[in-house]
């Protein structure tokens, strides 16, 4: 890709699917939920972890002033907890 937004977009969207069929197929297998309604609940649970990483990171390092690498970490933290919860419990409902 010439752009580096393109590319990163592409990027994200196979890194999204993969990380459903990941979790759909290894690791929430019992569920018996419908798999659109899996799907809609993923991409919901996913912008909301995304706008909840921005906001984050926006107050730590534009309005605090914090260091933007700690901030970082912290979000990822606490995405990869949200993300783990949220599919056992809203998505795949395990």
């Amino acid at each position: 890709f010439s752009s580096a937004g393109l590319a990163n977009l592409v990027a994200a969207v196979f890194g999204i699917t993969t990380s459903f069929a990941g979790s759909r197929i290894y690791v929430f297998h019992g569920s018996a939920e419908p798999l659109m309604r899996q799907i809609y609940r993923f991409i919901l649970l996913y912008v909301s972890i995304a706008l909840l990483h921005g906001v984050l990171l926006y107050g730590w390092t534009d309005v605090l002033a914090l260091n933007y690498i700690a901030g970082f970490a912290v979000a990822t933290v606490m995405q990869v907890i949200f993300s783990y919860w949220g599919n056992k419990v809203l998505v795949f409902k395990v």
